[in-house]
């Protein structure tokens, strides 16, 4: 069982990455946020998830622990298996799928490859009171928790139609509700996208 991988990566594909480990490549399936972090030649430590489907092996690999277990408890659902989780984790961070699953969120995880309606209820509906999801909250606080009116939700949807992963559009909106709450979701958008310029 391969628990963790130190080597250098020796390519970069559409989803996975090869690394050489003592002249030994692995080929590791990964989420487009981990791949995106990852460079030729490169020396790095991968988590890796250790999966046995039938007659073939399949290896996951994760930059954090906390995106190990995210992808673990999402795969504990009935149904779900490896390619949606990393679906999922291409698309948010472990806090981003942990505030989806505690907002009954089902539109964000809708936006993943692979996730249709009747599996997006299910995750929430299995997931809902899960301790890994609380504990993600707990070291993460969630800002679009500060977001409860229609125009900051308008905000928010507007964000996503310009290119943000709703996680970080939600948690934009949500850092400008708690500083000042502002009366229209135009006044919401230009705040946001001005804080964003300024910072990005």
């Amino acid at each position: 069982m391969i628990a963790k991988l130190y080597g250098r990566v020796e390519a970069l594909l559409s989803d996975r990455v090869l690394i050489c480990v003592q002249g030994i490549v692995f080929d590791v399936l990964c989420s487009a946020r981990t791949l995106a972090n990852l460079a030729l030649g490169q020396d790095v430590t991968l988590w890796i998830e250790h999966l046995f489907r039938a007659e073939t092996q399949i290896l996951c690999g994760f930059l954090s622990y906390d995106e190990q277990l995210c992808f673990r408890e999402v795969t504990s659902v009935q149904g779900v298996g490896a390619k949606v989780a990393l679906a999922l984790l291409s698309l948010f961070p472990p806090q981003g799928v942990a505030q989806a699953i505690l907002e009954q969120d089902k539109q964000a995880l809708l936006a993943a490859d692979g996730v249709g309606s009747k599996m997006a209820e299910r995750l929430l509906m299995e997931l809902k009171n899960s301790k890994w999801a609380k504990a993600c909250a707990d070291a993460f606080p969630l800002m679009s928790s500060k977001i409860h009116s229609p125009a900051e939700k308008d905000a928010v949807e507007a964000l996503v139609s310009l290119g943000y992963d709703r996680f970080h559009a939600k948690n934009m909106i949500g850092e400008l509700v708690q500083a000042a709450p502002q009366d229209s979701a135009e006044k919401l958008i230009k705040a946001a996208l001005a804080n964003q310029g300024r910072t990005g």
